[in-house]
């Protein structure tokens, strides 16, 4: 599964962990409470699937969600460039899965802070996936 994929990616990259409790762990389809420090990860639909060469490529998007502790826009920033470099691949695997490539779709936006003063920064992601 996608986010399952990605997840794993930030982790072996140490961008993010799976400890729960602990600073910088990976959601997969919610933002939790707490830590402050955390990465989401959420699926976002994606494009018509391309047939190339026999097989069938699929087109998914995703966007990764970075929320820093209070007033730590800085912070948060650079997580979401680390994870930006952990993610732009070419033909790679993932988790058994071949990647033709990931790649931003664009530079991370900043969604201001929540009830708590933590900023939030988003980047959405292509990626063009084989199934075979």
């Amino acid at each position: 599964m996608l986010l399952d994929e990605i997840a794993a990616k930030l982790q072996s990259a140490g961008v993010g962990t799976t400890a729960s409790t602990a600073n910088w762990f990976v959601a997969k389809g919610f933002l939790p409470s707490s830590p402050d420090k955390c990465i989401a990860l959420f699926e976002t639909g994606g494009f018509p699937n391309d047939a190339h060469e026999a097989a069938l490529i699929d087109r998914p998007t995703f966007q990764v969600r970075v929320r820093s502790n209070d007033y730590g826009y800085s912070t948060g920033r650079a997580k979401i460039g680390a994870a930006r470099t952990a993610l732009e691949v070419g033909n790679t695997t993932l988790s058994g899965r071949r990647y033709i490539h990931i790649v931003a779709q664009s530079e991370p936006v900043s969604l201001g802070v929540d009830e708590n003063n933590r900023p939030s920064v988003v980047l959405n992601f292509t990626a063009l996936r084989s199934r075979t």
